[in-house]
């Protein structure tokens, strides 16, 4: 047993803290956003530009910002940092790969998780809630509607 703010705490508390600390920071992962100084004019630029483009090296975070700002409009709930456009109603917003398995892959990997990282549920940007289906169901009850597409078949989303 420890003190602790004049409290007795024993080891088995401590340690549940923790694991409840880790399971939060590991299921939202869209709170513990902060955008890089790039990523953050991006999102700025979204009030005055309906296209943009983010160049940027491999694995700095491009498709973790594209993801994060697709998450905050489907759901309408955007952080106190944010100054990029609001979005005050519903939407319909495409996500779209090179392939159907980059879409998968890579975009809607970073937005749901997937099959290969549902059972740890780290990677997706949405707040998981028991399943992936109730997952996608709270951004259809919101009435925002994602699609997901790709251009291997010369297809571009509309």
């Amino acid at each position: 047993m420890r003190t602790w703010c004049n409290c007795v705490v024993s080891k088995e508390e401590v340690l549940e803290l923790l694991r409840e600390k880790q399971r939060r920071l590991e299921t939202r992962r869209l709170e513990q956003y902060n955008p890089y100084q790039y990523q953050t004019k991006f999102h700025l630029e979204g009030n005055s530009c309906a296209q943009r483009i983010l160049m940027a090296a491999n694995r700095v975070g491009k498709t973790y910002c594209g993801a994060a700002e697709t998450a905050y409009h489907l759901t309408g709930q955007y952080p106190e940092w944010w100054e990029g456009r609001r979005f005050t109603k519903p939407i319909r917003a495409w996500a779209a790969g090179e392939s159907n398995d980059t879409t998968r892959d890579i975009i809607q990997k970073e937005l749901l998780a997937t099959h290969k990282t549902r059972q740890r549920r780290t990677l997706a940007l949405f707040p998981w809630t028991t399943s992936l289906k109730q997952c996608v169901n709270r951004v259809y009850q919101m009435l925002s509607h994602p699609c997901w597409s790709s251009t291997d078949q010369g297809a571009t989303p509309r």
